[in-house]
């Protein structure tokens, strides 16, 4: 089997959760819906359970060790420096697609 796809999956909605956390608990706006975002949530969950031993491994692992999906606000404050640009440079996006 095949694992890479997996993890890339793991990683990409860790740190998109974790933008999205930022910007709405940090920053005070949402860029995307709470549907979305507990879509989100969601799929990561089921990975996780899937896939303990991969969910144990990677960037923010231990971030989402008891990860439920139940809130972002835990992981909104574990963001590092370079998530923390992305999400100003997603904000800075968003707000000049509103003007």
């Amino acid at each position: 089997m095949n694992i890479k796809p997996i993890c890339d999956r793991i990683k990409q909605l860790r740190l998109g959760l974790m933008i999205h956390s930022y910007i709405y608990y940090k920053l005070g706006k949402s860029i995307i819906s709470d549907q979305k975002w507990d879509a989100r949530a969601r799929e990561l969950v089921k990975l996780q359970n899937q896939y303990p031993s991969l969910a144990k491994k990677g960037r923010f692992a231990k971030v989402f060790a008891d990860f439920d999906g139940s809130t972002g606000f835990h992981i909104a404050g574990a963001l590092d420096k370079k998530g923390i640009m992305k999400a100003y440079y997603l904000l800075h996006i968003y707000n000049a697609k509103e003007k």
